[in-house]
């Protein structure tokens, strides 16, 4: 009965590893997902934030080139 319970034991130890080892990979896999999903996520982000800063970047450009524009016919005003 010893022998066999032994043996029992062994089959169940090299089945319980088997299952960490699929599970581990298992694991690893969805890790891999996470990692691509954040990656995603980050990327939108950035998207975002740069269609953001190029459209105020267009914005403070056009008020420059307004303030320029006013400043010039000013001066020529005072050159008349």
């Amino acid at each position: 009965m010893d022998n066999i319970t032994e043996k029992l034991l062994k089959v169940l130890e090299l089945s319980l590893e088997e299952d960490l080892l699929k599970l581990d990979t298992e694991l690893k896999e969805i890790e891999k997902e996470l990692e691509i999903d954040v990656d995603q996520e980050l990327l939108r982000k950035i998207r975002e934030r740069s269609e953001r800063l190029k459209k105020e970047l267009v914005k403070f450009a056009r008020n420059r080139l307004e303030r320029s524009k006013n400043n010039l016919i000013f001066l020529f005003l005072l050159l008349d």
